[in-house]
């Protein structure tokens, strides 16, 4: 049981580097760009076409071997599942739409981001049964706090719509990955036919955002040459190979899980000190000892036994 909870936090953190790298190409263009707000919600959508096209590629792949959702178990857990990826979508816009809002007030609006992994552990132990040791608690309380203390060693000027933004993108990312737990738990023994169908839910979101910005005249606005294309091509597989291991992770508890997986600034940071080399505030570098911290105490704390699968998750037979 300790070598489970071990793999799945090393794939989180894993997980965590891969949406760091993401996060990173992102803001490279943002920061190259002449109109930032625009370019970043234009990534998005790019974003959300990358995550598409890897469900795409994997279920033709089950298609020639095992066959397609063999292993989901009903479709009560399709249904979550493409419902995980359409929140998870919609946190991202939301997001998106908060930091286009008010640029200037970047770093308050990403600092309520990180609360989700909070919001995970309260309904995961509620609807899950998932109770945290003393440690794991710590461990979360660390791991939550860090990203909060590098957020507010940005400057800028306080937004109350890009604080409420950044709180209900991170309420609609903690419900998906809460429902991609509830999946895993509810009789699905293929973590890769949720990971399909959460790929599936971005490449309806991207079809119907291409639809709309090009009825509508707005086209990708904001990205002012092939090489920001490429960074948020590739920030798009970044976040689906985060997405990836994030659902791996899944095979343990998701509240410790979405706390190391919400460490990605720390390593945001590390690549911004490796390449562009940017000025270091000593809250960043304290929030970046904090995400170290507690991603650590999260993975050698013991855990609790497992906990019997609710009586209300009964899964749906198809």
């Amino acid at each position: 049981m300790a070598a489970k909870s071990i793999t799945s936090m090393a794939w989180a953190l894993l997980a965590s580097f891969c949406w760091a790298l993401g996060s990173f190409q992102l803001s490279v263009v943002a920061s190259e760009v002449s109109s930032p707000g625009d370019a970043n919600l234009s990534a998005t959508f790019i974003l959300w076409a990358s995550c598409g096209l890897c469900g795409v590629l994997l279920a033709l792949y089950q298609k020639m071997t095992t066959g397609i959702l063999t292993e989901i178990n009903g479709r009560l857990n399709v249904a979550k599942s493409f419902g995980a990826g359409i929140f998870s979508s919609a946190g991202m816009l939301v997001l998106s739409l908060a930091l286009a809002s008010d640029p200037e007030a970047a770093g308050f609006t990403s600092s309520v981001m990180p609360l989700n992994g909070l919001f995970v552990c309260i309904v995961a132990w509620i609807f899950l049964s998932e109770k945290l040791t003393a440690k794991q608690m710590l461990g979360v309380a660390i791991a939550v706090s860090g990203p909060v203390v590098m957020s507010l060693a940005d400057k800028s000027a306080a937004s109350l719509i890009g604080v409420a933004g950044g709180a209900c993108a991170a309420l609609l990312l903690g419900m998906s990955n809460f429902m991609r737990r509830s999946v895993m738990l509810n009789g699905c023994k293929s973590p890769y036919d949720v990971q399909m169908l959460v790929w599936c839910a971005f490449a309806a979101a991207s079809i119907v955002a291409f639809a709309v910005v090009m009825a509508s005249g707005r086209g990708l606005r904001g990205l002012d040459s092939a090489r920001h294309y490429g960074f948020a091509l590739g920030a798009g597989f970044c976040q689906a190979g985060g997405s990836w291991s994030f659902q791996l992770a899944l095979s343990g508890q998701v509240g410790p899980a979405t706390a190391i997986g919400n460490t990605m600034g720390a390593g945001v940071l590390l690549l911004q000190i490796m390449f562009t080399h940017p000025p270091m505030p000593a809250l960043k570098l304290l929030g970046m000892v904090l995400c170290f911290s507690g991603a650590c105490i999260l993975a050698l704390a013991p855990k609790h036994a497992e906990a019997q699968r609710p009586a209300g998750l009964i899964s749906d037979q198809a």
